[in-house]
């Protein structure tokens, strides 16, 4: 008679028959595209996985730390390589390399993370999957937590569980040369976007290789150390938010939160729908923006650079960055590729065909609109002004990465205009588009791409100072001058 284990136990079997069926929809376009044969699966309790990798047609091998659990997986499953070993030992190694590796619900019981990341890897040819409960927190940490007794633990019950960034900065430092996120996750409440905490459990994809897939979502390496505390204070106030009173009173993120969470709570309302807003809008223009930007040297030209980093990533990339802005920027760092212009860029008398390359993130739709940003003049096609002024500046085969508002075409004065089918293609006028990407929010407040038609149709609304109370489309564009 089959011996029942935790793995058996019924909200184990519910978790894991979901994490199955995502791998049956992730899994085979991956395996057929980069031709996918050899499999590990670490940490792989009494195999489970084991066999569905075996019967979507693997060559497995399977490890756990714990004897009982490989004695159980053999008997249960013959067909897979089982053995003995520890993620968290360097003999680990010896197992060879796999061009898939499969780490499903490992890290967070771990006292090493860090090290069973090296170790994967040492193990990993082509592409490792990571699933992962996480700390709750933006920033790449880890807490420290007690575990309980069981053969689905630490072995020493006491582990280290890493943020989301956490985990995407140790798979960078590892050696891993990409990190992704899944867009389609496992239909499971763990996997779900929680109010001010996030998601308990994440997956990433870390390969390599270059992956082109829809359902993956290139990510930056995070910032540590004394340059993410700076950014972060930049950051906290820039986001700063209005909470109306008697009279508008600014709070910062960690108070507001809570504030509006418990006002909420006590205050009665009808709608109980979901609020879609801006909510992660610079995380997937920034983003973009990184994942495009080519090598230099050459001239670069930060188009109203605001708090964001572009402008010095550029700089790191080789380029000699002018930034040009209407409001005085504060940057909490110096390069010697990197310097700043106040101006109006119809105005400043600025090189023509000088510039390689020109950083146009979320600013041009705020051109001509009176009130925001330091603009005082109206200017009804100022946008289309600012992209003909900023084609005039490029060099012939320059590129300009562009992000925009997308959506029906509306016009919220004074914060921004909103570009749909009548507007986009006279603000791309004499432009060619290499490459676009559009965004917009589902109905669980998350970015997630789509189509050029969804985005241009989608219904904007833009009328309040604070981005929470907002929402449009993002469109993103890799534009050339010919």
């Amino acid at each position: 008679m089959r011996k029942i284990t935790v793995f058996d136990k019924e909200h184990a079997r519910r978790f894991n028959q979901q994490r199955k069926e995502f791998l049956g929809k992730f899994l085979p376009p991956l395996t057929e595209k980069y031709g996918l044969k050899t499999a590990l699966d670490a940490g792989c309790g009494i195999g489970f996985f084991s066999d569905y990798l075996v019967a979507m047609g693997f060559s497995v091998t399977a490890f756990d730390a714990r004897p009982q659990n490989i004695a159980e997986a053999r008997s249960r499953y013959p067909s897979v390589n089982f053995v003995v070993h520890n993620i968290e030992d360097l003999s680990v190694q010896n197992l060879g390399t796999y061009d898939l590796v499969l780490c499903l619900g490992l890290l967070y019981h771990l006292e090493n993370p860090f090290l069973a990341i090296r170790n994967l890897y040492a193990l990993t040819r082509k592409i490792v999957i990571v699933e992962s409960i996480v700390a709750s927190a933006r920033s790449p940490i880890a807490w420290l937590v007690d575990e309980c007794e069981g053969d689905d633990q630490g072995l020493h019950h006491v582990a280290f569980i890493p943020s989301e960034k956490s985990i995407i900065k140790m798979l960078y430092r590892a050696g891993f040369s990409r990190v992704y996120r899944v867009a389609l996750l496992p239909d499971h409440e763990d996997f779900r976007y929680r109010p001010f905490r996030g998601r308990r459990r994440t997956i990433l994809v870390a390969s390599k290789l270059e992956l082109d897939s829809p359902l993956l979502r290139l990510l930056a390496e995070p910032l540590v150390g004394e340059q993410q505390m700076r950014r972060g204070v930049l950051e906290r106030i820039v986001q700063m938010h209005r909470v109306n009173l008697v009279f508008p009173i600014y709070l910062p993120g960690w108070l507001y939160y809570p504030l509006r969470k418990l006002k909420r709570a006590l205050v009665p309302h009808n709608n109980c729908k979901r609020t879609i807003n801006l909510l992660g809008d610079r995380d997937v223009e920034w983003s973009w923006v990184a994942s495009q930007m080519p090598s230099g040297p050459g001239e670069a030209l930060d188009f109203g650079p605001g708090g964001s980093y572009l402008g010095l990533m550029a700089a790191q990339r080789g380029f000699n960055v002018t930034a040009v802005d209407l409001e005085t920027v504060h940057w909490p760092y110096v390069h010697p590729g990197l310097r700043f212009i106040q101006g109006d860029i119809l105005k400043l008398p600025l090189p023509k065909e000088h510039f390689d390359l020109v950083i146009n993130c979320s600013t041009v739709e705020h051109v001509g609109l009176a009130g925001r940003y330091g603009v005082t003049e109206n200017r009804r096609d100022g946008d289309l002004e600012a992209m003909r002024r900023l084609w005039d500046l490029m060099k012939p085969g320059g590129l300009m990465l562009l992000t925009i508002p997308v959506g029906r075409d509306a016009v919220f004065a004074p914060l921004c205009r909103v570009y749909g089918r009548e507007r986009l293609p006279r603000l791309l006028d004499g432009y060619v588009v290499e490459k676009e990407a559009f965004w917009v929010k589902d109905q669980e407040n998350r970015w997630v791409q789509t189509d050029r038609e969804t985005a241009l149709d989608f219904e904007a609304s833009a009328g309040s100072w604070d981005p929470l109370q907002n929402v449009y489309g993002l469109g993103c564009f890799v534009l050339r001058k010919p």
